[in-house]
């Protein structure tokens, strides 16, 4: 005996002449309020089912009571192309089709393309949502749509329902003034309760004469109500809830219908629970699997079309103009159809041209979490990261490099690319080719740098400044050229090799005075050492940091570095140091004068003799007593923290780290040994009976730092 048809809908809404079960309380009190006030506002959660409640309940309701009902109504259709009426008048009027009416609608107000005298006429507006997400910033058509809705809606004979999602009401205000009643006649539909639930599972089997067995209802009702609870402890415990979503509902019942035996008239307990949050995403990827293999398209060409045609960016239902034989590449009778039978697509009627988009508005977030799980399986690195390249607006610092660029190129050999992919190798080996001239560039530079240096050191101060000043020049031109991360990485180079190499002394030189320099120890690989001898320790590290490498940061094992003078009295390393760490920012500094930092414990560093020496480097100097005060940081090109030895505020932290995100540059100045051995507080000098065993963990700078991957230790870096 062959089962009878399958009494589940699916994914999509009901339609007028099906049954819908579970809501008939809603359905009379809908419709009462609506005979009452005439204007009424439904709105919901998504998927609670407010399209089915409308055209399977209200609609043949209304019509039964005498009203004339209009076609359901859409505000999101695109108006004809060399159009230039309001797109939200004219898809009203797209929706509606009445007849007698001029071909040219766009020179015509919504009250003149309506009936001039109603006399129980219905306009039901489904989704109204869409006013507000459809060419969401032109505000101008929006409101001259609702003064046309209002003129319209005066009418006394005309009655008219918005349904609309919940979470846009606060949207509406802007417009509430035009509209009688000012949409203040409002009907929540609630998700369904496990009362109607288990009706809603029952009874459309039952009317085609197959039983639902209890213990099969209740299995389906439980598992589609399931929440997570999170509990006081911080654990999460799995509960029932009250209400489960139609959509949800109808999914699994669909598929459990399907899994009968041919002939069956009963349906039994499951032994594989099929939870609702699963549900959507699992009968997408079945059917798109089977549609694939039987029309021959492959299935990432499928996903891709609901993913990137269905779905807008903003992740709202978008609309496709179906062609004649494809859309969009995929062939109607093979793929698009089958996917109308399966009720994940929809198609729609306007103006002669037929429009095609989700079924439900509950399919976005299953459909891109399936996609993107498909993607992790079945795409090669390459194809991955070219979907993700053109999601984020395909962004430079994205481009393949090195490795897998490399992978990339052999890949794709002997694979064919589609459009995105092909962009997103050649934009990538572009780049690499960019990034190659910059370093032959680059280390012609530092040639240039390593002779004219040689020669400015013989020739004293003024003209070791003039050279220092010409290859600054000359690195900065080239950034404004074309300021991109190869570059910003090429600039680093040029000054690490110039700190590490040109402007070059003995440790016992910078510290002539303490002969006791302090380990800073990286713990994240984009550290380069900058100071430290072959087979020891570091004392100074630098990096470039932040999510495009703006941000700079350059850290020393002794904050005496910052008294070190040469033989001309000079110091050049703390001087190209801070041009490096100023980049492009601004030529302010911001010195650190915490009360716990050494350079004020402590006489030897001699705060206003370094305020002179910054200024007569040409920088404007400021200091601080709170470094989470973003009007010292907002304007600032470096900021200098000398060894601080009280805790840093939560708020300093992140002031800090994001001041380095966006561009700032950091000189850190610790010294992991003398605050164990001289501190913590009184800072009166060295302790007579250091507290034994002291963390270092403990030590304020290192708990800035470990923002930045980097740690002082109470090693000697000598």
């Amino acid at each position: 005996m062959k089962s009878p048809a399958n009494p589940y809908v699916g994914p999509r809404a009901f339609v007028e002449d099906e049954r819908l079960y579970g809501r008939d309380r809603e359905l009379a009190d809908l419709m009462d309020l609506l005979l009452a006030e005439r204007i009424v506002l439904l709105y919901s959660p998504s998927g609670a089912g407010k399209s089915s409640l409308l055209q399977a309940g209200l609609i043949p309701a209304m019509k039964a009571r005498g009203f004339t009902v209009r076609k359901v109504i859409r505000v999101n259709g695109a108006p004809p192309a060399g159009t230039a009426g309001n797109r939200y008048v004219m898809s009203v009027m797209a929706s509606l089709q009445l007849e007698g009416r001029p071909a040219d609608l766009s020179t015509l107000m919504l009250k003149q393309y309506l009936d001039a005298a109603p006399s129980g006429e219905l306009l039901v507006f489904d989704q109204f949502e869409e006013v507000l997400t459809t060419d969401s910033v032109n505000l101008e058509a929006k409101r001259y749509f609702f003064e046309q809705l209002g003129e319209a809606l005066r009418a006394q004979g005309r009655w008219a329902l918005f349904a609309m999602r919940e979470d846009f009401l606060a949207a509406l205000d802007p417009y509430l003034r035009y509209i009688p009643t000012r949409l203040s006649n409002t009907f929540r539909l609630q998700l369904l309760s496990y009362e109607a639930s288990l009706e809603a599972i029952r009874e459309p089997a039952a009317s085609v004469g197959v039983k639902f067995l209890d213990d099969a209802v209740k299995q389906i009702a439980d598992d589609l109500r399931q929440v997570n609870v999170p509990q006081p402890d911080g654990s999460v415990t799995v509960e029932l809830g009250q209400f489960i979503e139609p959509v949800q509902l109808q999914v699994v019942c669909l598929r459990r219908w399907e899994d009968l035996a041919e002939g069956s008239l009963e349906i039994p307990q499951s032994a594989q629970p099929q939870v609702g949050s699963t549900a959507l995403a699992d009968y997408y990827a079945a059917t798109v699997a089977q549609v694939a293999a039987a029309s021959g398209a492959t299935e990432r060409s499928i996903r891709d079309w609901f993913e990137h045609s269905l779905i807008t960016k903003i992740r709202t239902r978008g609309q496709v103009l179906q062609g004649p034989q494809e859309t969009d590449g995929l062939n109607n009778t093979a793929v698009i159809e089958p996917l109308k039978e399966a009720h994940l697509v929809n198609s729609e009627k306007r103006l002669g041209s037929w429009w095609l988009e989700l079924a439900h508005d509950r399919l976005i977030g299953p459909v891109h979490s399936s996609n993107e799980t498909w993607n992790r399986k079945n795409l090669s690195p390459l194809q991955r990261e070219a979907e993700l390249w053109r999601d984020q607006g395909k962004p430079e610092d994205h481009l393949l490099r090195k490795e897998l660029l490399a992978a990339a190129e052999e890949w794709a050999r002997t694979n064919k690319l589609n459009s995105t992919e092909e962009e997103f190798l050649r934009k990538s080996r572009e780049a690499r080719t960019l990034r190659r001239n910059i370093k032959v560039g680059a280390a012609a530079l530092v040639l240039v740098l390593v002779t004219l240096l040689a020669w400015g050191l013989r020739k004293g101060a003024t003209a070791r400044l003039y050279a220092q000043q010409w290859v600054l020049s000359e690195v900065r031109e080239a950034e404004a050229k074309r300021d991109t991360q190869a570059a910003r990485e090429a600039r680093n180079r040029i000054f690490f090799d110039l700190l590490s190499k040109v402007v070059k002394f003995p440790i016992e030189e910078v510290l002539n005075s303490d002969k006791a320099p302090g380990e800073v120890q990286p713990t994240d690989p984009a550290w380069v050492t900058l100071i430290g001898e072959t087979g020891k320790p570091p004392f100074a590290i630098a990096r470039a940091f932040g999510e495009n490498s703006e941000g700079r940061v350059l850290a020393i094992g002794h904050e005496g570095i910052l008294t070190y003078r040469d033989k001309d009295g000079g110091n050049d390393f703390v001087e190209v140091a801070m041009t490096w760490l100023r980049g492009a920012k601004e030529s302010k500094i911001v010195l650190s004068a915490k009360p716990t930092d050494t350079v004020m414990i402590f006489p030897d560093f001699n705060l206003p003799a370094l305020q002179t020496e910054f200024s007569n480097w040409g920088y404007q100097v400021e200091t601080a007593t709170d470094l989470s005060d973003p009007a010292k940081l907002d304007d600032a090109g470096v900021l200098v923290i000398g060894n601080s030895w009280g805790d840093f505020t939560p708020q300093e932290i992140d002031a800090i780290t994001n001041f380095v995100n966006h561009g700032g540059g950091l000189l850190a100045l610790g010294l992991g040994w003398s605050w164990r051995d001289y501190g913590p507080p009184p800072y009166h000098g060295p302790n007579p009976n250091p507290p034994p065993g002291q963390p270092i963990e403990n030590y304020p700078m290192n708990k800035l730092f470990k923002e930045f991957g980097a740690s002082w230790t109470v090693n000697l870096a000598k």
